[in-house]
């Protein structure tokens, strides 16, 4: 029920992404109003903690660090486990099926030899590096 006067504005999702931007943000209307930012961030709060009560668990069994394995989630992730220990950018292309130009060959082995997944041995050639 709204009090006589009382006029409350619409709270777009798209405007707000989590409890922290309400905390932060500064209202994007005159209408948006310190009760209408607060009622919303009282709603966020409820909803992440309801939602970590439903998938909390299943969430923390589930989850997997890329990092830790040293593996790429995401469409080349199957692709640097087929490549040989030692490839060239033939043997990439020749896994990607003539999807990707050359472009984007090149900056996956860029990404990979950012994340220290390979090194450049000479060349044509580079080298997976083990795990450690």
């Amino acid at each position: 029920m709204r009090s006589p006067g009382h006029e409350v504005a619409p709270l777009s999702g798209s405007k707000v992404t989590s409890p922290q931007d309400l905390k932060t943000s500064k209202p994007q209307t005159p209408k948006e109003s310190k009760a209408c930012l607060d009622f919303a961030l009282m709603m966020a709060d409820y909803c992440l903690s309801q939602q970590i009560a439903a998938f909390g668990e299943a969430l923390r069994s589930e989850y997997v660090s890329a990092q830790d394995e040293c593996q790429r989630y995401g469409a080349n992730h199957s692709v640097f486990d087929q490549l040989a220990p030692s490839f060239t950018m033939d043997d990439l292309r020749a896994l990607k099926r003539g999807y990707c130009g050359e472009s984007a060959l090149r900056n996956i082995i860029t990404r990979w030899r950012r994340d220290g997944w390979i090194e450049k041995t000479d060349s044509k050639h580079w080298q997976k590096v083990a795990k450690q």
